[in-house]
């Protein structure tokens, strides 16, 4: 299973999470964006068994990012990640790499557009994995580096006009 560019808003599977994955072989996220407008009680991405790789991506407004279920098999490899309001990123996981901290707003999260805003702290903070493109077809990186979740915040061009004296 291989989930790239992907938005999960207010998702939530069988057991309450938003994702869950239960796989005998290998998962990868990539360049995604798992979020709610309010905290949800549970954790965003529930492991029951499988070999997990999570890079570049967001998880905002969950009480635990990611819960790998004990003795359940496997491991859980995050790097790169960005936990806005998330209280514990990993739990029964390997520690995440490169976590990044700071400011997360969103263009307009009551409606979930999970679009990077001005000032997000994901923005130009990712690595290359791979993703050329984002969710919406714009074009990774731009201003430098590559954007953390589903969205690569494109640079708004602003058209003076010539006056004349």
């Amino acid at each position: 299973m291989h989930i790239t560019n992907t938005l999960f808003a207010r998702n939530t599977g069988a057991g309450g999470e938003a994702i869950g994955i239960a796989t005998s072989g290998q998962a990868t996220i990539v360049n995604s964006t798992i979020a709610t407008p309010t905290v949800a009680a549970l954790s965003a991405i529930h492991v029951v068994i499988g070999d997990i790789f999570i890079t570049n991506t967001l998880i905002a407004s969950h009480t635990t990012g990611v819960l790998q279920q004990p003795f359940g098999g496997g491991s859980v490899s995050m790097n790169t990640m960005f936990f806005p309001g998330v209280d514990t990123p990993g739990f029964n996981t390997a520690a995440p790499v490169n976590v990044i901290t700071g400011a997360s707003p969103f263009v307009d999260p009551a409606h979930d557009d999970y679009h990077l805003a001005a000032g997000n702290a994901a923005i130009n903070s990712g690595i290359d994995a791979g993703a050329e493109v984002d969710y919406d077809g714009d074009p990774r990186p731009q201003l430098g580096k590559v954007d953390i979740g589903y969205d690569e915040l494109m640079p708004r061009k602003v058209f003076l006009a010539a006056v004349q004296k």
